[in-house]
């Protein structure tokens, strides 16, 4: 129980972040080669968050 808390947590938590961090990228100009670095880095988290969908997918399938 206590690690499905804390994985509600963190994402809760990284909610909130990536909502700050729109706001900051949307009132800040950026070099475009920081937009890129900021890009390739999202695009890392976007394909380890598809990863993590497909083993909740899976789980639930054998639950």
């Amino acid at each position: 129980m206590e690690a499905i808390e804390k994985t509600l947590a963190l994402c809760k938590n990284l909610t909130n972040r990536f909502v700050k961090l729109e706001e900051q990228l949307n009132a800040i100009p950026l070099h475009p080669v920081r937009w890129l670095a900021i890009q390739k880095t999202l695009n890392e988290i976007d394909g380890r968050l598809s990863s993590i969908e497909e083993t909740v997918r899976r789980g639930s399938r054998q639950s």
